[in-house]
């Protein structure tokens, strides 16, 4: 369970909703 943490920590730099 950490791609996906890993996945969000990249969403959350592209887009910081």
């Amino acid at each position: 369970m950490s791609r996906l943490l890993r996945l969000i920590s990249k969403r959350g730099q592209m887009s910081p909703s």
